[in-house]
């Protein structure tokens, strides 16, 4: 399977998460309505905040699965491209960058670096 295709299913991710926060969002603000549900609508507010915050990593990972696909000269297929998918795939998905393995012990040392960005990319596979 070429990037086109991962890249064609992180835009699928992304539509989900963006749909599910959406969802999230529009039963928080009836949850309030009623007074009773405020307290729940809390937790879907911020959940449904972070459903669409990593929809944009997934999209920004889309795109970038994209670009990668149009500049290459080869026919797009690598084993490594699956692994595009993952949270920070674009990192560790071309042969000339490092391996999974390496990245992730690499970025789980420092991963209080970015917290924000660490969370809103673990919420692209939820």
């Amino acid at each position: 399977m070429s990037k086109y295709t991962f890249s064609a299913l992180n835009y699928l991710n992304a539509g989900r998460l963006y749909a599910t926060g959406a969802i999230k969002l529009i039963t928080a603000g009836l949850a309030t309505e009623t007074g009773i549900g405020a307290p729940a609508a809390v937790g879907l507010l911020g959940t449904g905040l972070w459903n669409i915050k990593s929809a944009m990593k997934a999209e920004e990972r889309g795109n970038k699965m994209w670009s990668d696909a149009q500049k290459s000269n080869d026919s797009g297929w690598e084993w490594k491209n699956f692994n595009g998918l993952l949270p920070y795939g674009t990192e560790y998905d071309d042969p000339c960058e490092p391996s999974i393995f390496d990245f992730w012990k690499n970025k789980l040392k420092n991963w209080y670096d970015k917290p924000v960005e660490f969370f809103e990319e673990i919420g692209t596979m939820l």
